[in-house]
């Protein structure tokens, strides 16, 4: 079991350590004045609040087995995490929402979506998540039992009505129950309407006749592929803490498997903080293109100047 802890947090560090390289280049792409939308108001809130996830899970992680240093990182580290995790949850539910009324309800689109509303969205969401943790910066530092690897928290008589429904009943509604629920069916409904798309864009296609209309229902679909693979790859990684948290809710358990369970739902939680700037490079074009613009300028400019060249000589060629 202890071979499998340490080899789990080598992974994760590693893991860690591209997110936040992912992350910080995932900022400076959606930051762009090209890349302004709603959607990547959401995009970046997400890039964000996963940072700051992955940061504190380093320290809260392969970091706490410092043992001398267990309990600081804990208390500073523990709340901050629980509110990034509980920001990313329902950014990612408000971008699905955000996709859900652009896809199924165009015609109405417009009363609903907007770059100042998905701000103020982003920023509710990020005060509720806060607020929502308070109790988590109350709490008990958690004391470390000598002949034991486990660490617990004793709370008095009068709290316990409290923290049984704050961290059992509450914490599986709000951070797992409702969210999943609404992202997998919008997720189900844009997979459908996704697909009834694009049998219109090949019966246009197959007509030659590639209308403007065709053309902007082909961009909105790699921006709703794009989200609908997020929010797939998101609900992966969050089912097996729903499950575990759901077992503790009802009766702890302390034998070897939930331990390892315990271990894989942590380690998925990271890995779904940590791949956002892969999926956005594999399934947006859009991001794809910006990314390279802003990276790498040097071969956009040469592409420019090869265009331009390009083009002089047709002109040349036609006056001659």
């Amino acid at each position: 079991m202890n071979n499998f802890i340490e080899g789990t947090q080598i992974i994760t560090i590693i893991v860690i350590s591209f997110g936040i390289i992912g992350n910080f280049l995932s900022v400076i792409v959606l930051k762009n004045k090209v890349m302004r939308s709603s959607v990547s108001i959401y995009l970046l809130a997400l890039t964000l609040w996963d940072t700051v996830l992955l940061i504190c899970a380093l320290f809260i992680g392969p970091l706490m087995r410092f043992e001398n240093l267990r309990v600081i990182f804990f208390k500073i580290f523990y709340p901050p995490a629980l509110v990034a995790q509980t920001a990313t949850i329902w950014i990612t539910v408000g971008l699905t929402c955000e996709r859900y009324f652009a896809v199924c309800f165009p015609l109405k689109a417009q009363f609903f979506i907007s770059m100042k509303k998905s701000f103020w969205c982003v920023i509710l969401i990020s005060l509720f998540s806060i607020f929502y943790n308070v109790p988590r910066w109350l709490e008990e530092i958690p004391m470390s039992i000598n002949n034991s690897e486990h660490t617990f928290v004793n709370h008095s008589d009068s709290t316990i009505g409290f923290h049984k429904f704050y961290y059992s009943y509450a914490y599986i509604v709000i951070m797992f129950f409702i969210p999943l629920l609404v992202l997998s069916s919008m997720n189900y409904m844009l997979i459908r309407e996704l697909k009834n798309s694009q049998l219109y864009v090949l019966n246009d296609t197959n007509k030659s006749l590639i209308s403007s209309k065709s053309r902007r229902i082909r961009s909105d679909n790699n921006v709703t592929r794009m989200i609908v693979v997020v929010v797939s790859i998101f609900i992966f990684c969050q089912f097996p803490a729903l499950i575990y948290n759901i077992k503790f809710g009802i009766q702890p358990a302390n034998d070897i498997s939930w331990e390892i369970i315990s271990e894989i739902r942590n380690f998925l939680v990271i890995l779904n903080s940590a791949v956002n700037f892969i999926l956005y490079c594999a399934f947006g074009q859009k991001f794809r293109r910006t990314f390279v613009h802003v990276i790498i300028p040097c071969n956009e400019n040469e592409n420019v100047v090869n265009r331009r060249s390009l083009t002089n000589n047709v002109t040349n060629t036609m006056l001659r």
